[in-house]
């Protein structure tokens, strides 16, 4: 018998036992799998890498710092305003997404927000890389070697 997470051509694997994925494609389910346990492990090594580098005094504390502020001055009654530019950080960069941050930043009052955010950005592109193979009609083994070279 082999690995329930990579299947044996029969109904070996959790997802199909369970009943969340068709029997009928056992080499889509083990590539979905794969992507899966890929894109964790790369997500570990995204966090603890900013991680350290923060920790290791590499962040880049201009940029970094205008965002942490920008992001506290927003629920402040400053509407996104920097000291450092002296006007609304909108004015420089049109970045919407502030706006989605704004509230999580304030629940998370810590400088590790916003590494999680950027690590968690890097990281999600990983997903947009399988569609690209298929478009592209690679094997499901050089599709998940780009995802491993890209994490």
């Amino acid at each position: 018998m082999q690995s329930p997470i990579f299947g044996s051509g029969q109904r070996t694997s959790l997802l199909v036992s369970a009943g969340y994925l068709p029997v009928y494609d056992e080499v889509r389910i083990r590539h979905h799998t794969c992507i899966l346990i890929i894109a964790g492990a790369g997500f570990v090594i995204f966090l603890s890498a900013t991680f350290t580098q923060h920790l290791a005094f590499r962040t880049s504390t201009h940029d970094f710092w205008l965002f942490k502020e920008i992001l506290e001055n927003a629920f402040a009654g400053e509407f996104l305003n920097s000291t450092v530019l002296g006007r609304s950080f909108l004015s420089e960069h049109f970045s919407p997404i502030l706006f989605v941050l704004a509230p999580f930043a304030q629940v998370f009052k810590t400088p590790y927000f916003l590494l999680a955010v950027h690590a968690l950005a890097l990281w999600s592109a990983v997903f947009l890389l399988p569609p690209i193979g298929r478009r592209m009609k690679l094997d499901t083994a050089v599709t998940n070697l780009f995802c491993i070279v890209y994490l």
